[in-house]
């Protein structure tokens, strides 16, 4: 009898004790990342930020962490926005303008500013990386591609997507694109990645295009692989980005950068595309519409996985757009302000809403945060740790968000925004008050690319200021105006106090030539 009772009482102090090994490290885990990033997305596209559809998935963010009201991207287009997000860094300071522009003029920031290969630019990646986190990358890049000898445009463009040759040629570029994007940003699992807009990808025109569910796929499959130990995610969607996404939801879902899938993959991991058409005609909503759910059940799929995981209470997930559509590839704000949140239920109680500046740059130093990481000497960080606001309310004591574009900068507060243009010596030249309202913000003597010219009617002016609260629309330039000379000065203050950090100069603003 005595032997049974030992035996018993060993069992029970083995379960005991397992179970007290459990929850120790339960309360000592690593939260989890996954970072969304949309493409093109306005704010009135998710119903948490004005949409009349709702978009469950992508609110459940909002609902159970922190929505960010005042949430600018530090640059209105694709690449120098994604260099932010992955940097917490302006693209002003990318390395690769060093090489692209003399110091002694402002630099053209569109498509250009590319992270350099080899790490030589460090992102979050390579941080979480070295501090034992699994890093993964899916979607949609534009921070470089490969060199090569005829343009992505250019290629394959009316060939037959079908046959064996273009099916091979893709992998092969496809591959070279996941190797680059190891190298240059730091990402261990790189998978179903479309590494530019869809008309730079080689693909036959015919087939460009957008593919929710292999993107989608790529998440869950990171996902359940590293659901036993702390993981980063870069999540990054084509959508609702043009070409029409919604001509993709009719095309076939085994089409893909990386060549055709053996089999389609509609319906696998979301509801069927048809489905979601029919969803939204019958709740009475535009066709256009679809897309939105399209991206939602996205977002939806991967808090199915981390449900089922039990991960969700200790994930982080940050939601933001790269930048607007009205206006993009300009600094108003209609460009630069997007819809933004950061849930994490274990520290961030749901349902807060946060009334302070905020950028994507801060991504960056929040999640190092988050996560007990110290920012590396020499790793220079522009974004702000958003933690203290976003976990007990904290204010912060940002004044202003600087954003930047091809050769418009701007400092935007939450009452006013101040935009400047200033042309490198090349192009001033060609001005002169005559021709001035022939030049675009790009120095190009054209209409403007996006037709920003039409919409805003101080365009023309090398200098702007617009009241938020009464002319939100950014229609009446009040710059000239004596009675804000006092505002004039105090704005351009704060962009002469960024610039002057910056290697190149932007007109008076910037580090002047000896």
């Amino acid at each position: 009898m005595m032997k049974i009772f030992t035996y018993i009482f060993s069992l029970f102090l083995i379960a005991s004790c397992t179970s007290i090994k459990k929850d120790n490290t339960a309360q000592g885990t690593k939260p989890n990342v996954i970072m969304i990033y949309v493409d093109d997305m306005e704010l009135n596209q998710m119903s948490a930020f004005g949409c009349d559809m709702p978009t469950p998935n992508m609110d459940r963010i909002v609902h159970t962490g922190a929505k960010l009201n005042y949430n600018y991207v530090s640059a209105p287009v694709c690449t120098p926005s994604r260099y932010g997000q992955l940097t917490g860094r302006y693209a002003s300071r990318c390395k690769s303008y060093l090489k692209e522009f003399p110091t002694d003029d402002p630099i053209f920031i569109r498509w250009n500013g590319d992270l350099e290969l080899e790490g030589s630019e460090k992102t979050i990646a390579h941080l979480l990386k070295e501090n034992g986190y699994a890093t993964g990358f899916v979607g949609k890049w534009h921070n470089g591609q490969p060199t090569t000898e005829e343009r992505y445009e250019d290629m394959n463009l009316h060939a037959d997507y079908n046959t064996p040759k273009v099916q091979q040629h893709l992998k092969e570029l496809y591959a070279r694109q996941v190797d680059y994007i190891k190298k240059a940003a730091g990402f261990e699992d790189v998978m179903n990645v479309y590494g530019n807009n869809l008309h730079a990808l080689a693909l036959p025109k015919n087939v460009q295009e957008h593919n929710q569910e292999w993107i989608t796929q790529g998440g869950l499959e990171f996902i359940e692989e590293h659901k036993d130990e702390p993981f980063f995610l870069s999540f990054n969607t084509t959508i609702p980005h043009v070409p029409s996404p919604y001509h993709s939801m009719e095309a076939d879902s085994r089409i893909t950068p990386n060549g055709l899938l053996n089999a389609p993959i509609d319906g696998k991991y979301m509801p069927l595309r048809k489905d979601l058409i029919e969803r939204t005609l019958a709740e009475g909503y535009p066709i256009d519409y679809a897309v939105i759910k399209w991206l939602d059940e996205g977002v939806g799929a991967l808090y199915k996985k981390l449900d089922e995981l039990g991960l969700t209470e200790n994930t982080i997930i940050i939601f933001a757009s790269d930048h607007g559509v009205t206006g993009k590839m300009t600094c108003y704000t209609s460009a630069a302000k997007v819809p933004a949140a950061i849930s994490w239920p274990a520290k961030i109680k749901g349902g807060k809403e946060v009334n302070e500046l905020t950028s994507q740059i801060d991504f960056v130093p929040t999640i190092l945060s988050a996560l007990n990481i110290s920012i590396p000497k020499g790793y220079h960080v522009d974004g702000i740790n958003l933690l203290p606001t976003l976990v007990d309310g904290d204010t912060l004591s940002r004044k202003f968000i600087y954003s930047e574009v091809v050769y418009q900068r701007a400092i935007i507060t939450k009452d006013y925004e101040y935009l400047a243009t200033r042309f490198p010596k090349e192009i001033q030249a060609k001005v002169t008050t005559k021709n001035r309202n022939e030049f675009t913000i790009e120095g190009k003597q054209e209409e403007d690319r996006y037709g920003a010219q039409a919409m805003f009617p101080g365009y023309y002016d090398d200098d702007q200021l617009y009241d938020l609260n009464n002319d939100p629309k950014e229609q009446i330039n009040l710059a000239s105006q004596s009675e804000y000379q006092s505002k004039m000065k105090e704005l351009k203050g704060y962009m002469k106090q960024v610039i002057t950090t910056f290697p190149h100069t932007f007109g008076e603003f910037g580090k002047q030539p000896n």
